[in-house]
């Protein structure tokens, strides 16, 4: 991420914070496995970041590693569970994110990428029925 890239993406962020008086948080998506350069968003202002897809990157070692400098957004399956899951396994899912990553906040929990036409539909509402009914701060 040096050189061309992170310098430039970090004079927009700072303009945008600037230009807010810092009333916006900085979300940045990319698939895939970053961890290598989450020091480098982090460094340049990024706040949250998406999404932790655990079929290349472990949520957990994300949250313990960098939990205290950004927000994790996802981390449920699109891959796995979502799409192939039974409704118990999203729910254990989600309930296992909120307890090993949501502790002192900094999670969003959500699919780790856009829910696609073939995962079942009681599937996606399982994770907010959950989060709504396990979420505390934890």
């Amino acid at each position: 991420m040096e050189g061309i890239l992170k310098p430039r993406m970090k004079k927009i962020i700072d303009t945008l914070k600037n230009y807010s008086r810092n009333s916006i948080y900085i979300f940045y998506h990319s698939d895939g496995y970053i961890e290598p350069i989450i020091p480098d968003l982090i460094e340049i202002g990024v706040q949250i970041l998406n999404p932790i897809q655990p079929a290349c990157m472990n949520p957990v070692e994300i949250k313990r590693r960098y939990g205290d400098k950004i927000v994790l957004h996802g981390t449920i399956s699109v891959q796995r569970t979502l799409p192939f899951g039974t409704v118990e396994d999203v729910r254990k899912e989600v309930i296992s994110r909120i307890v090993e990553c949501g502790k002192n906040g900094g999670l969003i929990i959500a699919p780790a990428h856009t829910p696609q036409p073939d995962m079942p539909l009681e599937n996606i509402v399982t994770i907010y029925e959950t989060a709504q009914k396990f979420c505390v701060r934890v």
